[in-house]
């Protein structure tokens, strides 16, 4: 640093020596002739001063290392040196490295370069370039040299920092670390992480001086005896992998972990039976709180306005900022004598299937056991006369420990009062209430407003069975005016395959205050028991508003109808990820804090099985969703990493195979009077999902037809698949086109035994079949015929009337027939089935399904399926997920994917698809 003086009476200057930063100094002066220095002026205030703090040029010895414990790693690095400024703060940045990264590959970015996101995001979502998150901010009052990081325990700089700059009169110029979370959650085994340590000097003025260290040397993390994760997160699940290929010693680790679980039950079981026995006795129905909650800390939260907040929110101390205030987050001891421990990820597939058999019998038991009310707990404010109006259902009111307070408003008895409460679990904060009533939704956009949310998930649709389950809080049409206070905007709808994502712009009348709020509708989810439901769209979604979702903006508002099931259903999975991820799961622990938050929430056994299997499906099979622009990376990922000498992709097909719930049955084909109606004894439909014919009026006919309805990727669009039709057959099938409504016909064989499209018309019980035109062969990368068929019921009973009097009830079909489909397992190019593909749902208008036909209506029909699904997805989402796509189609067809060159077609099917039209290339799609 260099000073510039002037000379009382020279027009020259003299540079004065470069000086040490953070150093007092005392100035004199003396004038100089020939004779010398003259006077030196005297030392009072005025020749006083100071150079302002600097920070220093280089970093002590900063290193990793590992502790020897799952999911931690030590940092080691000495106190830097003060003597050029204090040093109010130190924040460790932690980096996973994607797969095949090197030290060598973070050069073009310097650490203050590196993309600052959360530890969610790299750890649970597709990364494919080092992203940083903040693990630990160390105030230097609290320094140690030793810090652990992925223990869950961290501290925050921000206070101390917001103190030292207000006793400098600059509180105003602080940036604030709000919007840069910190986490310290645990780190993924067998991964390679480094890092880097970031300095905070206060400067001159309250100015924050920042200084970040080079990057520290890579270390990979270690494993569990019992737990082998490969170095990728995503590509497989968190889960072992050695399920798959269980060694010795995993299978003895496995039986004894098996003798201890049932240990465990019996021990649960006398547990509740002495348990009843003392309540009975005591003749009491509320439950005492620390009876039940054990060793759960309960603190009090007081939000900055007045709002009280007292709830169960366990895990590490976090910030949360509401509307301008800060709620403290403390922890709970996992080690209390819950009647449920937490449970080792390796276990729970054993733990899902003992308590799933007979008819969830133990889960039933274990659900049964969990508090249904609480002594310390009232609902005093939802039981007031003006209140009652506000709730949706006269018995759900909210607790007032732990409700949503709005502002009150002058004139308004009680209009404070939404039927919301805040709930959180492993460090996220949500906001849970009912869907809004026509009353309400002013109270609705108020709380949004009011906590500043930012993401809305709905889980209800407004209507559901001709009952009214939440009053629609936007317009579709325009600018919804929300009581004079607001006015709500649609700015932007993008339609997925089974939710909706609406941008609205939230605006105060005055238009002084506008905010932008998504809005994730999920459209698969009834309010019916989730028992048929697929926890993959669920997790689906939980990834994708995550993908959105800022902590500092907010808690997340989740919303059903009455907000107590399927919303604490969502918020329970959604909470718990991490644990998996961490190796241990506590589902008994989380579902008893929500009920603590939220009263009467979680209230059904099928929505708590269902939790668990959720968790179940992220454990074994993790995320396998992919970005379209990033799948050739994923790709060549999944091919060349192994474990145990083998590749990813064939360990994702090994995982085909795997499953928890009870083999399906397919006793109806096999019955003797429809065994002679398959072509082949091993391929029959289940009978959950099976086609079943229409009989007539004397039943004298069989409704069974070797046909299987199958679900596709986007909820408009359906399939059948089904063998090629025997002559004893034949007019069940064309009786199940024309009563299924089908369209569109895709033929995969190229010679049948049987041919049911005639040259002229023919008739086939009480259903004729006319020929209407044959078009001209597609002949590009495929040879592709189709034939204009029309089909139409003969019976009386269905006609329409004309001017010329009684006319058949008739519908078109499209019949598709690929040819050059030799090889008995898969197409010699994919690019042949791509296009039948594009041209089917070109061709695809209603919600009719897609017959897919193939001489065991299997191997071909299935994998047909799947790659029109995927290319569907692909279409809609900009995402493709060949795992789950494969496997939902396989749970809905016997004999499906039975080889691994099927499953290894549809990832190289796609790849020749991205490639040939550039998809990599894709831009971000703008919500």
């Amino acid at each position: 640093m260099y000073s510039n003086e002037h000379t009382m009476y020279s027009l020259s200057s003299t540079p004065i020596l470069p000086l040490k930063a953070n150093t007092n100094y005392t100035v004199q002066l003396c004038a100089i002739n020939l004779s010398g220095c003259g006077s030196w002026t005297p030392i009072d205030s005025n020749a006083k001063c100071s150079t302002g703090p600097h920070l220093q040029h280089h970093f002590p010895d900063i290193r990793l290392e590992t502790t020897g414990s799952m999911g931690q790693l030590k940092l080691v690095f000495p106190r830097v040196s003060e003597r050029f400024g204090s040093v109010t703060c130190y924040r460790v940045f932690v980096v996973k490295l994607p797969f095949g990264y090197t030290l060598s590959d973070l050069s073009p970015y310097k650490p203050s370069e590196l993309n600052l996101t959360s530890y969610a995001r790299v750890h649970y979502h597709q990364v494919f370039k080092p992203e940083a998150y903040i693990a630990d901010e160390i105030p230097s009052h609290e320094f140690n040299n030793e810090v652990i990081i992925g223990d869950r325990k961290y501290t925050s700089c921000l206070d101390v920092e917001k103190d030292n700059l207000a006793l400098n009169g600059a509180e105003e110029e602080l940036v604030s670390n709000g919007g840069e979370v910190i986490d310290d959650g645990p780190l993924a085994e067998l991964t390679n992480y480094t890092g880097f340590v970031e300095i905070h000097v206060l400067g001159a003025n309250g100015v924050i001086l920042r200084k970040q260290s080079a990057y520290l040397s890579p270390i990979q993390t270690t494993s569990s005896p019992l737990l082998s994760m490969p170095t990728s997160t995503n590509a497989v699940s968190p889960l072992l992998s050695s399920i798959g290929n269980p060694s010795t010693t995993t299978i003895l680790l496995c039986l004894i972990s098996g003798v201890a679980v049932i240990l465990l039950i019996i021990i649960l079981i006398l547990w509740l039976l002495i348990r009843r026995n003392s309540d009975s006795n005591s003749g009491g129905h509320a439950v005492r709180t620390h009876d039940k909650l054990n060793s759960i800390q309960r603190s009090k939260h007081v939000h900055s306005n007045g709002i009280v907040m007292n709830g169960v929110l366990p895990t590490t101390t976090t910030t949360r900022t509401l509307n301008g205030g800060h709620v403290s987050v403390h922890s709970a001891d996992r080690e209390g004598d819950n009647p449920v421990v937490a449970i080792h990820v390796i276990n729970l597939p054993q733990i899902f299937r003992e308590r799933s058999a007979q008819n969830n019998r133990l889960f039933e038991v274990e659900f049964d056991s969990l508090a249904k009310c609480f002594a310390d707990r009232t609902c005093l404010s939802g039981e007031l006369a003006d209140n009652v109006p506000k709730n949706r259902c006269p018995d759900v009111k909210c607790f007032d420990e732990t409700r949503v307070r709005l502002s009150p408003i002058d004139g308004q008895p009680h209009s404070d009062y939404i039927n919301a409460n805040f709930v959180s679990y492993n460090q996220k904060l949500y906001v849970c209430c009912e869907g809004p009533l026509e009353s309400t939704v002013k109270d609705f956009w108020r709380m949004i407003y009011e906590y500043e949310c930012s993401v809305i998930v709905m889980l209800t649709g407004c209507e559901e069975q001709g009952s009214e389950k939440c009053a629609q809080y936007w317009s579709d049409d325009g600018i919804k005016t929300i009581d004079n206070q607001f006015t709500v905007c649609v700015q932007s709808v993008r339609i997925y395959s089974d939710y909706i994502i609406r941008r609205f712009q939230l605006s105060t009348i005055d238009h002084r205050y506008t905010r932008d709020v998504l809005q994730f509708h999920y459209m698969m989810w009834k309010d019916v028991s989730p028992t048929e439901l697929l926890p993959s769209g669920i997790l689906r979604l939980i990834k994708h508003v995550n993908e959105h979702y800022c902590p500092d903006r907010g808690p997340i508002v989740v919303h059903c109808s009455t907000g107590l099931g399927r919303s604490p259903t969502y918020i329970a999975i959604d909470s718990l990820l991490p644990e998996i991820i961490s190796g241990f799961v506590n589902i008994y622990e989380c579902v008893l804090n929500l009920r603590y938050q939220r009263n009467q929430c979680l209230h059904t056994a099928d929505q708590y099985v269902f939790i668990y299997r959720a968790l179940l499906e992220f454990a074994i099979f993790g995320d396998t969703e992919v970005d379209v622009e990033q799948f050739e990376t994923y790709y060549q990922q999944i091919i060349e990493e192994q474990i145990d000498n083998v590749n990813l992709l064939n360990t994702q097909f090994d995982r085909l195979e795997f499953t928890v719930e009870d083999p399906k049955s397919c006793e109806y084909g096999l019955l003797p009077e429809n065994i002679d109606k398959n072509r082949f004894t091993h391929v029959i439909p289940y009978d959950i999902n099976r086609v079943i014919l229409p009989t007539n009026v004397n039943k004298d006919e069989s409704n069974y037809i070797n046909a299987s309805l199958i679900q596709g990727y986007d909820r408009y669009l359906s399939f059948i698949a089904t063998q090629d039709p025997l002559e004893s057959t034949l007019k069940d099938f064309i009786c199940m086109v024309y009563e299924e409504n089908v369209s569109v016909i895709v033929m995969l064989s190229e010679a049948t035994d049987v041919c049911y499209w005639p040259s002229t018309e023919s008739t086939y019980g009480n259903y004729s079949v006319k020929l209407m035109n044959r078009r001209p062969e597609q002949r590009s990368s495929a040879r592709i015929s189709a034939l204009e068929l029309n089909v139409s019921k003969l019976s009386s009973s269905v006609t329409e009337t004309s001017g010329d009097g009684v006319t058949p009830v008739q519908h078109g079909v499209t019949l598709y027939q690929l040819y050059g489909w030799s090889d008995p397992i898969i197409p010699e190019t994919a690019f042949a089935v791509i296009e039948l593909c594009e041209t089917v749902l070109n061709e695809c208008r209603s919600k009719s399904p897609i017959l897919v036909q193939c001489c065991n209506g299997a191997q071909r029909c299935t994998l047909f399926i799947s790659l029109l699904s995927l290319l569907q997805q692909i279409k809609v989402d900009k995402r493709v997920d060949v795992f789950q796509t494969a496997r939902a189609t396989k749970m809905q067809r016997c004999s499906a994917f039975q080889r691994f060159e099927e499953y290894a077609f549809l990832y190289t099917a796609l790849m020749d698809y991205i490639l040939s039209r550039n998809l990599c290339d894709t831009s971000d799609v703008v919500l």
